[in-house]
């Protein structure tokens, strides 16, 4: 927790910077195989310690707020993949991740690409000066971590959590013009993964999830500006307001 509390608000003030100075972002698909158990966990996160040291030692930035970012990234790596090391031990073996794929595994896939998406709209949006389509690409966003969550915690109390399938690339817009069109092809297709997820699933619990996620990405895939966002009422004010999340995260900073 202490590290995505670095990271987290050291992600956002990056993506901030990088809208701001105009320049255009291609994000990697998401790649990774999240743990269940101590174990595993540690491995997780010693995985993406090496993808994020290996990026480091390849940046280069002569712009002095860029530098600044790319420090604080670089500032608790060493310590905490020490630590890892530590805890692991000389075992460092891992499961089969293909073992831990079930039928939530392309949707949350899906979700963890939509959810990046909206995310850097939220800042396209709020940098064209449009805070009202700032929020809601930031609710969107937001909804998807907390449907996440949710999925966490219903696999957590059966010591499991399933592998993401292959994330799709994150559609990040060009101008913000093409943004909700982009959010909205990414709720159908979260919406269509979560209705065969729910059909297929065995397990009523997650299958209440898969619909509940269908239903809502359902409606959010037909939603136009202006109109409520699907997500109002079921996420906290702090994934509601974008400017309170620039408040909290980003502009301390500066």
């Amino acid at each position: 927790t202490q590290i995505d509390d670095v990271d987290f608000v050291n992600a956002m003030r990056i993506a901030s910077h990088l809208v701001e100075a105009g320049t255009t972002i291609r994000l990697e698909p998401g790649d990774f195989v999240p743990g269940h158990d101590l174990h595993s966990i540690l491995l997780a996160e010693l995985r993406m310690e090496r993808r994020i040291a290996s990026e480091l030692e390849q940046t280069d930035c002569a712009d002095p707020q860029a530098r600044r970012l790319v420090d604080a990234a670089r500032a608790p790596r060493a310590a905490y993949a020490a630590w890892l090391k530590q805890s692991l031990g000389d075992d460092c073996s891992g499961d089969d991740p293909a073992a831990r794929r079930d039928g939530t595994s392309d949707l949350l896939a899906h979700v963890i690409s939509l959810m990046e998406q909206s995310l850097i709209h939220a800042f396209m949006h709020w940098h064209s000066g449009d805070r009202a389509d700032a929020d809601a690409a930031w609710a969107t966003s937001g909804a998807a971590m907390m449907q996440m969550t949710d999925l966490v915690h219903l696999y957590a109390s059966r010591a499991s959590m399933p592998v993401p399938g292959p994330c799709p690339v994150p559609a990040v817009a060009v101008g913000t013009g093409d943004a909700h069109v982009l959010d909205r092809q990414a709720a159908q297709h979260c919406w269509q993964l979560a209705t065969q997820a729910e059909a297929s699933s065995v397990r009523q619990p997650i299958a209440d999830w898969c619909g509940k996620i269908a239903a809502y990405c359902k409606d959010l895939s037909s939603w136009q500006p202006g109109q409520p966002h699907p997500a109002t009422g079921s996420i906290p004010a702090g994934l509601a307001s974008f400017e309170l999340a620039l408040s909290r995260y980003v502009t301390p900073s500066e």
